[in-house]
């Protein structure tokens, strides 16, 4: 995978502003709804949240929720998704 990036961000609502980030493969931390988790990358959805990946809505009722009221999707590094709540947006995209 070499160099692969992402660009993440964090728009809030109200214009409030946003956070962006970029992230490498090889990092061992994540960024606001993105974890790292072994040699993967999870996308931690709270309960109430839409999520979409790769444009396509994701069936958040096929996945479960943990002890923190949120559902894991595992993430394939580079690809596309959103996740809104209560007017907060937060993406990822390759860079």
């Amino acid at each position: 995978m070499g160099n692969l990036t992402i660009e993440a961000t964090i728009s809030f609502p109200e214009s409030e502003g946003e956070l962006c980030r970029t992230l490498s493969v090889e990092e061992t931390g994540g960024f606001g709804l993105l974890e790292r988790v072994g040699e993967g990358w999870t996308l931690c959805i709270p309960y109430g949240a839409k999520a979409l990946c790769e444009g396509v809505p994701v069936d958040l009722e096929s996945l479960s929720l943990d002890n923190a009221w949120e559902r894991r999707l595992p993430y394939a590094f580079g690809g596309t998704a959103q996740v809104e709540m209560d007017g907060m947006r937060f993406e990822l995209r390759a860079s």
